[in-house]
């Protein structure tokens, strides 16, 4: 048996959630939840990685998502 917690749960729609918020703060659009600092300068650099990051995702998940969870990486 490990000493170690585990890991929080995280769904496939919290997963896309979190990276369209992480591509929000990048362009400037809302401020860090985590952070709680207000907007930023657009950081376009890291907004693109981000985007990257889901158009990545939904080729390599293609034809094996719930409706919803294609409906979410979608938008």
């Amino acid at each position: 048996m490990s000493d170690q917690p585990e890991a929080p749960r995280l769904s496939f729609v919290e997963f896309v959630i979190g990276l369209a918020t992480n591509a929000a703060v990048h362009f400037g659009d809302i401020p860090d939840p985590l952070s709680g600092e207000q907007k930023s300068e657009p950081n376009l650099d890291g907004a693109s990685h981000v985007i990257g990051i889901l158009s990545l995702l939904e080729l390599k998940t293609r034809g094996n998502l719930t409706s919803e969870d294609r409906q979410v990486l979608e938008q």
